[in-house]
């Protein structure tokens, strides 16, 4: 027997998101993570609970335009490898 899963609520399950944004303000400068308090990324379940937390912690009553232009919503896996690739520089 097959069982096919729908691969996008699958992937939901499996990532986590943490919030990235340009140093400084500057995409050459590369990029920084929010951080928890342990020092490493803040996760969050959905980019929505991702959301909800900046408008609630960061910039109040911010609408998805603005901050997608301010952060970068990243696969916690994704933002490993980032830094693997800055660190192995």
């Amino acid at each position: 027997m097959t069982v096919t899963t729908n691969s996008k609520s699958q992937e939901a399950v499996n990532t986590h998101i943490v919030l990235a944004r340009p140093i400084n303000g500057v995409a050459l400068n590369g990029i920084e993570f929010l951080l928890n308090e342990n020092g490493t990324h803040r996760e969050f379940a959905t980019k929505e609970d991702a959301r909800s937390f900046i408008r609630v912690e960061i910039f109040p009553d911010s609408t998805d335009e603005e901050q997608d232009g301010y952060f970068t919503f990243m696969t916690a896996s994704d933002a490993l490898a980032y830094e693997d690739r800055i660190a192995s520089k």
